[in-house]
């Protein structure tokens, strides 16, 4: 995901049996090639912005989503958005328990620049 200021990869991998141990996830191969979208690109910490870039960020490679996620967890809240590509797009948002708080993901994508407010 493509933040403005950085970006951010993510990889991961499963196994299925008990006790088992996944193998080292693999990340996508750098692409610095421009696409054509741009989308905004920010960062907030707890509804303080932390980040929030005056320009559009300009997506290149698979990066043909403009993204808006937000995590949550023992009272820490953040926001990001920017580019991104179909696999985050697709995770959609999901929780779970951890030492007795609910961790919340949530992903928002769409095909086209588009300002989500924090």
């Amino acid at each position: 995901m493509d933040l403005y200021f950085g970006e951010t990869k993510t990889g991961s991998s499963c196994c299925y049996t008990d006790n088992c141990i996944p193998p080292t996830p693999t990340l996508p191969e750098d692409n610095f090639q421009l696409n054509g979208l741009s989308c905004p690109a920010g960062l907030s910490f707890n509804s303080l912005t932390i980040f929030d870039a005056e320009d559009d960020v300009q997506c290149s490679g698979d990066e043909t989503k403009c993204a808006l996620l937000t995590m949550s967890v023992f009272e820490i809240h953040a926001t990001l958005r920017g580019c991104s590509n179909k696999n985050i797009c697709d995770f959609g948002s999901y929780s779970f328990d951890i030492l007795g708080d609910t961790f919340n993901f949530t992903v928002l994508c769409t095909d086209n620049h588009q300002h989500w407010e924090f």
